[in-house]
């Protein structure tokens, strides 16, 4: 889930004095334990690397049981080195105009899918091994988050809860021995360490024992199941949900004061809400503030076909509003009477992804529209011509001039488009009401499908 992950809001207090810091900060005091996870996930790791092939599995498990305990701090603070530690051990594809590149995964992923085969390839898995010890033992000789704000451990405890919610319970990266339940307590279990270091930070001592009351639930919630009948919709209404409620107390009686919006908004207490994400978050820094106007201007565009060089394509075309921004088509009907290689996805929600198309090459919608328009088989044109003709169009003129302080160019054509798109999130389903609580009208077998979906199915690790 499209984070992560992750209007300026500012939560304070006025009335809660802060305590007092101990002699020794906060964050040098999770440092520390940093750095113990650290030693003991290489001690694990080791232990693997001198196992025999009767012993993988068990080994492999206590390693990755350690390398939960990292995870949150990692992930967060030196994502790159989490994310080579962690790859999903699927064929990672370029399509650049050179044809297909491959890229290999590696890291845990790769280890378990190598130990479960029927005649695992001991020199690719101490491979894999050599690379794990050599990212870890970096890792320990450059880590350094004493520095890090308080305002730092929030966004981590946040994104933790939500990597556990999105990744963890759909069995995204344990997919062969499904050890994502308990791989999630381990998660939870480090967060109870994590947080002792920032006990005597809250004002509200009760709030901190909500906190550890919280997360001993989860894991005893996690415990008591099992990966192919866990309920992940109970998991996140009765558990994930409330600690983003505990987490806006905590901010508050912090009183502390973010630097920036995030892409998850500070006050969302669901994940599947319109209140969940900053959409203008996920626009180029640019993109001026979404108005009225500006959103109908991008639609006006939208429904163009003008702006194709054939006169007979519009973004519509392809991603028609009566079915659900879609063609419906198996292969997208092309610009020169063809088809395309694939069928066009839905644009509802795309505002949400990090990047676009399959390839994920366009870092942005701004960057999508420009490949639509330039590839042969769809708009067939340029921005060069797009911007001529509006020109020559006074309504379009007037509209721009309006919107935008330069009126109109390449970059603010593709903006306006975007802008449009970023409206169609509209997280109004039954399912989005349900779950946030809104309502309370789901069948169990409309629930029981869900948790299919995001557990024994696999649906979940790749949507």
């Amino acid at each position: 889930m499209k984070g992560a992950l992750l209007s300026l809001f500012l939560i304070t207090s006025a009335c809660t004095p802060k305590k007092d810091r101990p002699h020794t900060s906060y964050a040098e005091n999770l440092q520390k334990i940093y750095w113990e996870e650290l030693e003991a996930t290489i001690r694990h790791t080791k232990s693997l690397q001198t196992a025999n092939q009767a012993q993988y599995i068990s080994t492999f498990k206590a390693a990755r049981l350690q390398f939960k305990r990292v995870e949150p701090i990692m992930a967060f603070f030196k994502s790159s080195a989490y994310h080579a530690l962690n790859q999903p051990n699927l064929t990672i594809v370029h399509e650049g105009s050179n044809g297909v590149e491959n890229e290999a995964p590696q890291g845990f992923q790769v280890i378990e899918e190598l130990i479960t085969q029927s005649d695992p390839d001991s020199a690719a898995i101490q491979k894999e091994i050599n690379n794990i010890l050599a990212t870890l033992a970096l890792e320990i000789k450059s880590a350094s988050i004493n520095s890090s704000q308080e305002y730092h451990f929030l966004w981590l405890l946040r994104d933790a809860m939500l990597r556990v919610t999105s990744l963890g319970i759909s069995g995204f990266d344990s997919p062969v021995l499904h050890q994502s339940l308990p791989e999630a307590g381990q998660v939870f279990e480090a967060l109870i360490t994590y947080m002792a270091v920032y006990k005597e930070r809250f004002a509200d001592e009760k709030l901190y024992v909500k906190w550890i009351d919280q997360f001993e639930s989860v894991i005893s919630y996690l415990k008591e199941g099992e990966f192919d009948d866990f309920d992940r919709y109970t998991f996140i209404t009765h558990h994930i949900h409330p600690m983003l409620k505990t987490w806006q107390l905590t901010c508050r009686d912090w009183d502390v004061v973010f630097p920036f919006e995030t892409k998850i908004k500070y006050d969302a207490e669901s994940l599947f809400s319109d209140n969940t994400f900053n959409i203008a978050g996920f626009a180029p820094v640019y993109s001026p503030t979404a108005s009225p106007q500006l959103v109908a201007l991008g639609k006006q565009l939208f429904f163009d076909t003008s702006l194709s060089s054939q006169g007979n394509m519009s973004c519509a075309t392809c991603h028609s509003p009566d079915k659900y921004f879609t063609d419906g088509q198996q292969k997208s009907f092309a610009s020169n009477g063809g088809t395309v290689k694939r069928n066009a996805p839905t644009l509802l929600y795309a505002a949400l992804q990090a990047s676009q198309f399959y390839d994920a090459r366009a870092a942005n919608l701004e960057n999508q529209i420009t490949e639509v328009v330039n590839s042969t088989q769809e708009f067939h044109s340029n921005m060069q011509d797009i911007q001529y003709r509006i020109k020559s169009s006074s309504s379009y003129q007037a509209a721009f001039d309006s919107a935008y302080t330069d009126g109109i160019s390449p970059r603010n054509i593709r903006n306006a488009l975007a802008q449009y798109i970023r409206t169609l999130s509209p997280f109004n389903s039954k399912f989005d009401r349900n779950i946030s609580g809104l309502e309370h009208t789901l069948k169990q077998e409309e629930i029981d499908g869900f948790n299919l979906f995001m557990g024994k199915a696999g649906c979940g690790t790749c949507h």
